[in-house]
């Protein structure tokens, strides 16, 4: 995958098949100067011990209509690469957690991409899971999360074209004032 943004979707993606009623995406460059570290946390079935460790091998997948699984693998090297860290906890039952972290002026970094655009896609289209989605920088940090807005609108559903180009340009604006080199 060419953008980092297009990681969090194939995670995300992954753990709506696992039936996450909850995710919770994080980006934080703050907390380790120097890095960017992306939390992808899911209340989904979970993995067992042997389930987690295939998960990193690209000749490994539990879907049925491809021979290889890509997304985990390729996060992992991606993060590698840049002199980052990759780990993965999953329980079954309680769902699983994803930690990438990618040295930000490593020439291997991946462009973060559309994030705003995969975000407000994930928030308007995942019917049945909520999506909060937090970015914190050294400016301050800011929160997106399904439930509150569905809340404000009252509604169940936020599957609407308009309500996702509002939600992309809410997220694009907040990340563009924690950091205005973006």
């Amino acid at each position: 995958m060419k953008e980092i943004a297009l990681n969090i979707m194939d995670i995300c993606i992954n753990s709506l098949k696992a039936g996450a009623s909850e995710i919770i995406i994080r980006i934080d460059e703050k907390s380790c100067p120097g890095e960017i570290i992306i939390n992808i946390d899911d209340n989904g079935r979970g993995m067992d011990r042997e389930m987690v460790e295939l998960s990193a091998d690209p000749f490994f997948t539990t879907g049925t209509k491809k021979k290889v699984g890509l997304g985990l693998p390729l996060l992992k090297q991606q993060a590698l690469v840049t002199g980052g860290r990759f780990d993965i906890i999953s329980e079954p039952g309680t769902g699983t957690k994803i930690m990438a972290s990618f040295i930000s002026n490593s020439i291997d970094r991946q462009p973060v991409g559309d994030l705003p655009g995969v975000i407000s896609l994930l928030a308007t289209s995942a019917e049945g899971t909520d999506i909060k989605f937090e970015y914190i920088t050294t400016n301050g940090s800011w929160i997106m999360d399904t439930v509150e807005i569905k809340k404000e609108l009252e509604t169940d559903s936020l599957d609407n074209s308009r309500l996702r180009t509002y939600i992309k340009e809410l997220i694009d604006y907040n990340i563009k004032i924690l950091d205005p080199v973006k």
